[in-house]
């Protein structure tokens, strides 16, 4: 069975399923998320937060929305962290604990799509405008300029004319590039962002 997997700094669902080996009708629910729960919680949601099913097996199937800024704000760094899960059901004859482990990974590569608009440059590159909106919630503008091999340069400009320095750049492919913008958000109008091959 592979461990599920949350990507840094993205808002996401966690779902997981539960084998209860007693009724759960009338219990109310706590989910934590975290390395460690008494000294390094990362998240902590409550019954209202929590959507449950009962299955027809017995099992209890559940979902929680996970911030990708508690995320974000809590790791620190984006790189892959394991995690605990917990899922305490309260009910008036006791509490049941359920757990399990998942990974938290970088949102890098993962989550790079392509950009709804991409106009091609000449040629010898790509070229391409953006907004705020088009940056993930890590600040991360993900560039697919399909040029079939890696870039020589890279260069964005604010829409005064003014050419920024990006934070990072990183080289996902010969076809695509994620341009990491957290200096420069919120960012200010439109920007434009030039490939050359």
């Amino acid at each position: 069975m592979t461990t599920p997997a949350l990507y840094w700094g993205i808002d996401q669902t966690f779902s997981a399923s539960v084998k209860p080996q007693v009724a759960l009708a009338g219990a109310s629910y706590r989910f934590d998320l975290g390395q460690d729960f008494r000294s390094n919680p990362i998240l902590t949601l409550m019954d209202t937060s929590i959507t449950r099913t009962l299955e027809a097996d017995g099992s209890l199937s559940f979902s929680v929305p996970i911030s990708g800024a508690a995320l974000a704000a809590a790791l620190e760094q984006e790189k892959t962290h394991t995690c605990i899960w917990q899922l305490r059901a309260v009910l008036p004859s006791g509490e049941r604990v359920f757990q399990g482990s998942l990974q938290i990974r970088p949102s890098f590569g993962e989550t790079v799509a392509a950009p709804t608009d991409p106009t091609p440059a000449p040629e010898a590159g790509f070229e391409r405008t953006f907004t705020q909106s088009d940056l993930s919630i890590s600040h991360i503008l993900p560039v697919t300029h399909n040029l079939g091999t890696y870039p020589s340069g890279v260069s964005v400009w604010l829409e005064t004319g003014e050419q920024i320095s990006p934070d990072r750049i990183t080289y996902l492919s010969t076809d695509a590039i994620a341009i990491l913008l957290e200096s420069f958000v919120p960012f200010p109008g439109t920007g434009r962002v030039s490939v050359i091959s």
